[in-house]
């Protein structure tokens, strides 16, 4: 019976098809928005901006938010420092 192999394209060691998604390399998502953006946002709410509203306006997560200030927070002018 020939339906008990699966197909030549099928991977073995995830069980998706290979060649379907590209080369787990490729798997990384750039960002929508350029660490200039970033900046933007992080000093919008240094400048008063309520969290929440800042957010929807921009369409990110509080998450997001966080994240960026984690790694984006000491920067000047879009400048980034070693």
């Amino acid at each position: 019976m020939t339906g008990d192999l699966p197909p030549e394209n099928w991977s073995t060691d995830n069980e998706s098809p290979r060649g379907v998604w590209g080369p787990k390399e490729d798997a990384m998502r750039r960002s929508r928005f350029s660490e200039e953006q970033i900046v933007g946002v992080l000093k919008e709410h240094e400048a008063g901006a309520d969290l929440a509203p800042l957010c929807r306006r921009h369409g990110i997560s509080a998450q997001t938010f966080y994240r960026w200030k984690q790694k984006y927070g000491g920067l000047e002018s879009g400048a980034r420092g070693g």
